[in-house]
Order: C-alpha cells, then structure tokens, then sequence
C-alpha cells in the first residue's frame, strides 16, 4: 500500500512537508532515534554510521522524532543524501503510524515506533538497554528483536541507568547491519 497523507486530516493545509511523505512502493527504513530519555538512547555518532551503512546499501532511510532535542539531534548527523528523509516533528500521529506501518524495517531506540511496528508486524530492532530486564517490556512481535550488549550487571533496574551504560553504548553497528540484511532478504 501507498503512504500518501490525508490532506483533509491535516491541520495546516499549507504546511512545508515534502513531497517525499509519498513513497508509493519504494521500500524504506525508518530509524527513530529518540527515547525520551537521553539515557537509553544509542549514541549519536553510532547512529550516523549506521545510516550512512544503510544508504551505502542503497536503502532508503527515514529519520522520524519528536520534540526539539530530537531535531537538532538528527541535524548532528549531519546526513545529505536524497536516500535519507528527515521527517522529525513533520508527522501527524497517523502520518507517523502509516510511516511505520508500511516500512520494510523499523529500527529504534527503547520507543514507541518498536510498540507500533509490533502492533503493524512489522519487522523491527530494537536497540535496548540492560536497565530494565527486556522480556518485561519489549516490542510483543516475534518480528522484533532487542539488541543490548552482554553485561554481568544487566538487568541494573536502575532508573538512571550508569555512567558506562555498556549495555547500550557497546552495541556494534555491524550487528544492527546484519539483522537489516537478514529481514531485507526476506522481502
């Protein structure tokens, strides 16, 4: 199916979103790299690496979030490709949940784009962390998978997490990169 926004839905009709918001059948991967908390999100400079890996592989990557920390967080990346979109703080809910819903891949932070690709089954990474124990709380799908760092001291339940956060900061692109391969074959 088509992602094409609801011109009626939208409250300012003459809003500045491009005309990218219509990808038609051209699959695309959406990395959402918030959380909410700065403390479980994946490092930046990771992020951008993986990106560039995915357009490398000429994917089509799309850049969603929420909140101004979230915008001049994907500006850091510092990404000028037209494989690579910036659509943070540019959807509606439902542009956003249509987004995920007709992606090839999810791939976030410990967010609600997991949450949601789970409830669209579609196929998502998770980038966790050992702060929580994640089989209480990760993404309901047998199409998602948590990817945190083997640490002795995780799960912590420790709310702030630590000043290491190993469980997340050791994550290695190349793992990411080869789950992406593997669900990208499968289409």
């Amino acid at each position: 199916p088509d992602f094409r926004r609801d011109d009626e839905s939208r409250d300012d009709k003459n809003s500045d979103k491009p005309d990218a918001l219509f990808f038609g059948s051209h699959p695309y991967i959406v990395c959402h790299i918030g959380a909410g908390a700065p403390i479980k999100e994946w490092p930046l400079h990771k992020w951008e690496l993986l990106i560039q890996d995915l357009i490398q592989h000429n994917h089509v990557v799309v850049l969603t979030g929420a909140g101004n920390r979230e915008e001049k967080q994907i500006k850091q990346l510092h990404l000028q490709s037209t494989q690579c979109i910036n659509l943070c703080n540019r959807l509606t809910w439902h542009e956003f949940s249509a987004l995920i819903q007709q992606a090839q891949v999810i791939i976030s932070s410990d967010s609600v784009a997991g949450h949601l690709a789970a409830a669209y089954d579609v196929a998502s990474i998770t980038i966790g962390h050992g702060m929580n124990n994640p089989h209480h709380w990760k993404p309901l799908s047998e199409k998602n998978t948590v990817l945190t760092s083997p640490t002795s001291c995780a799960p912590c339940y420790r709310r702030n997490g630590c000043p290491d956060m190993n469980c997340l900061n050791k994550i290695d692109v190349s793992e990411i990169l080869s789950l992406v391969t593997a669900l990208t074959c499968k289409h």
